[in-house]
Formats: structure tokens, sequence, C-alpha cells
């Protein structure tokens, strides 16, 4: 299905005085009944993009069923003066999140909201940048919930808005009518939430060989036993790694990538994960931030969280590694990496018994 968008006039979004100003995309739709800035008070995102939806049904004849169901974002996830971000609709009987952004933005940013308390999570989330001065919409692309999840693998225990890489997004508004006409909602639907908030990992269990769906998507590989040995840090006489697995990671636009995604990134690294100890006793988690490659340096500004311990490469980056640890008990642990001040990986919250 080939969509037959209208291109926009060419002084349409740009501002002829402004040497940074750039025209439209050719497939950006302008909305034909635009009253612009004479709205009082004025159209959020989300409204237009929904009628920028309604009037591209009408130019391609088509009759899918569209409702606006609710807001997806929390009132908690929202800065005062923010226009809400996103709004779940029902679309011939697929339940899509649609996520607003401005022309130009790199990234969306993604309320939880929709895919926590044991609801049915969106089949689909749908991007749009949207400038609201000239009703100027561009659909992005979409994500099923499987896509999302794999992207944003902590996305139903956030607490606050998500960001995801317009990267990310793909097919614009041409997927979203051919997911919708050709496939039953029930092929994208993913297993119900738990009502309650995901227990602690026991990680000991997944090290030892019992991977579980919450860390699947970060694609961990074994290491063995003698190379994790040889890269820790453990200074403790009769102390051992017990046993190793690895993350492998990737820089692509400036944003760590994991499994799937790491394919167009050139700066590779890894986060490895050690159990530690004497006999056979678990006693500590080592948690390593290390380069792929020895000598190779990590990337700038990364910081690696461990419960309260930080560490990081700054701004001229580091040859690494950055290490830390987490003693055995019954105490969480909750292990992130940051870029920047923002969170960009997260790993499920963990116990390692002691």
């Amino acid at each position: 299905m080939s969509l037959l968008l209208r291109a926009p006039s060419q002084d349409s979004g740009a501002d002829p005085d402004d040497p940074l100003a750039l025209p439209f995309p050719a497939d950006t739709v302008l909305l034909t009944d635009w009253s612009g800035c004479a709205e009082n008070p004025p159209a959020a995102p989300v409204d237009l993009a929904v009628r920028a939806l309604q009037q591209q049904q009408q130019e391609l004849g088509l009759d899918l069923p569209l409702q606006p169901l609710a807001s997806g974002a929390k009132h908690s996830d929202q800065l005062p003066g923010e226009q809400q971000p996103d709004l779940l609709l029902e679309l011939a009987g697929f339940r899509v999140q649609m996520v607003c952004g401005p022309f130009w933005s790199d990234e969306l940013r993604l309320s939880p909201g929709p895919w926590q308390g044991g609801r049915p999570s969106p089949h689909l989330v749908l991007g749009a940048w949207v400038e609201g001065a000239s009703g100027a919409i561009r659909f992005a692309g979409v994500l099923t919930a499987a896509e999302v999840l794999a992207a944003i693998p902590t996305l139903p225990q956030a607490s606050g808005l998500q960001t995801l890489a317009w990267a990310n997004l793909r097919g614009g508004v041409d997927r979203l009518f051919s997911l919708v006409r050709l496939m039953n909602p029930a092929a994208l639907d993913l297993p119900q939430a738990a009502e309650n908030p995901a227990e602690p990992l026991p990680i000991l269990q997944w090290l030892e060989g019992h991977l579980g769906a919450a860390l699947a998507p970060f694609a961990p590989q074994w290491l063995p036993v003698e190379a994790a040995a040889f890269r820790s840090s453990l200074a403790a006489p009769g102390t051992a790694v017990l046993v190793a697995v690895a993350i492998p990671l990737v820089l692509v636009a400036g944003r760590v990538c994991w499994g799937r995604q790491r394919g167009a990134g050139s700066e590779r690294f890894q986060l490895l994960l050690s159990i530690c100890g004497q006999a056979g006793q678990a006693e500590q988690l080592e948690v390593r931030l290390e380069p792929s490659l020895q000598g190779d340096l990590l990337p700038q500004n990364l910081t690696l969280v461990v419960g309260e311990q930080r560490r990081e490469t700054g701004a001229e980056g580091n040859q690494g590694p950055l290490v830390l640890h987490a003693p055995a008990g019954e105490e969480w642990i909750a292990i992130r990496l940051e870029r920047q001040g923002v969170t960009q990986l997260e790993l499920p919250p963990m116990i390692l018994p002691s």
C-alpha cells in the first residue's frame, strides 16, 4: 500500500529570515481544516495527530473505527504547563499508544502508564512530529508491543516518562494501516502484566542457567569462568568467580543500545555480572563495565550505578573498567547505566541470596 501524502508548500514551516529553518519533509500531512493559533485554548499535539489520522483515512478511502480512549500520561509524569505527550487510541480493534514530539526531535517521551497495573498493554506505538502553529504532522513510524519492550525492557516497571529514539520507529503511517487491516489484534497481544510490581529476580538462578523473560531482551551471553576470573578485581584470598554473564552494549547516536539494536554502532562495550564467593557459596556480585576490546576506551559521560554506588567515565572517556560490588543478602540490587544524567539501561531488580 502506498500513501498519497500532500507535500507542503515551499514556505510552510520555514522562516526565510531564519538560516536554520528547514522545510517540512515531503510526507508531512497538512491539516485541511486547521485554524492555527486562532484556537483558544490551542489544540494539544495529540489532538492534531488524531485529526491527521482521520484526514489520512479520508484521503485513502479507508473507514477504520478510531476512538480515543484515555491519556497515556500520568499527571505525575508531566511538568507544570506541559501538554500531554501521548494518547491511547482504539483503531480497528487495536490499542494504539500515539506519542507526539516537536518537529526534528531525536526522541519521544513514552508514558509507562498504559503498560502497568495489570491492564492489557498497547498493541502498537505510533510516533508523530507535530508543528501546532501550522497544523503540520509527520508520522515517524510504528513499533509493535514486542518491539517497544525490546527497546525499553523496564517500561512496565518505570516510574516516569521513558525516552525512545525516533530512529527506532519505522514504516510511517503506511505500516500502521497495514497492520490494523491485515492482522488480528490477538497476534500482537503480550501476556498480561501482573497486578503487583515485579518480584525481585533471584540472580543466582538465572546466572546458573535459568534465564527469565525479564532479562531475555538484553541478550546476555555466558562467559567462561576463567575469562571472568581474569577480569575480576577481587583481592580477598580464596574468593573466586562462581558464574558470570556479559551483556554486550553499543553506543548508537549517543544512546546505549543492546540486543537487536546493536548493529548500527561502533563504540562497543559490555556489562559483566559475576557472582563471587568461596567454596561455592555466593558472597557478592561484581558489576563491571568494560570495553569490548582490550585497550579501547569506554564512551564519554557514562555512569555505572549499583545501589547507592556510582562510577563515571567522565567527559574524556575512560579506558575502563568501571567496577562496583554488591554484597549477598536480602537487599534488592538495582543496576543501571546513565549517560549525561539520563537512565539509558536499567536491569530488573535482583536479589543475591547469601
